[in-house]
């Protein structure tokens, strides 16, 4: 009884730090999505302009 709840604290810890880096990845792509999409809207500008 004890070690399956053990087992199941450390799983539970493991899938939270999954979940952390796969939201900080995330967060991360949504920053150089957004890098990107500046850098050619300030592109289209000045071509336009």
């Amino acid at each position: 009884m004890c070690d399956n709840h053990f087992a199941a604290d450390i799983s539970e810890t493991v899938s939270n730090r999954a979940g952390l880096k796969l939201e900080k990845q995330r967060e991360n792509n949504l920053k150089s999505t957004q890098k990107l999409f500046t850098k050619n809207m300030e592109k289209h500008i000045i071509k336009t302009s």
